[in-house]
């Protein structure tokens, strides 16, 4: 006699993050300017000014300070996700826009 398994429910309270394309992300997210000298060029915005903040000393620092409904981090699968997070991150990007609280996105960046 075969066993029949149950399927397990989704966990509560976990949400699918919406995939947003590159383009879609740039339009919806305008991204905010690295102040510091020493921007990392690869990743620009519109007016062709560094975005990408480093993962340590005063550009993390400044990371940190934001809400972090405007962080969004550059991981190292070639995502960028949502939120603030530590492990498998290349960089941090944050936005002029807010997303709302609840809101999960990843962008594919090999599209």
């Amino acid at each position: 006699m075969a066993v029949k398994r149950r399927k397990r429910p989704a966990a509560r309270g976990v949400v699918e993050p919406a995939v947003l394309s590159l383009a879609e992300f740039e339009r919806r997210f305008p991204l905010v300017a690295n102040p510091f000298e020493d921007a990392e060029p690869a990743w620009q915005n519109d007016d062709d000014e560094g975005c990408l903040f480093e993962t340590f000393g005063e550009q993390l620092d400044f990371v940190q300070g934001r809400d972090e409904l405007f962080v969004w981090t550059v991981m190292d699968d070639d995502t960028v996700q949502s939120g603030y997070h530590v492990a498998n991150r290349s960089g941090y990007l944050v936005s002029s826009v807010r997303r709302q609280r609840g809101e999960h996105f990843v962008v594919r960046l090999d599209d």
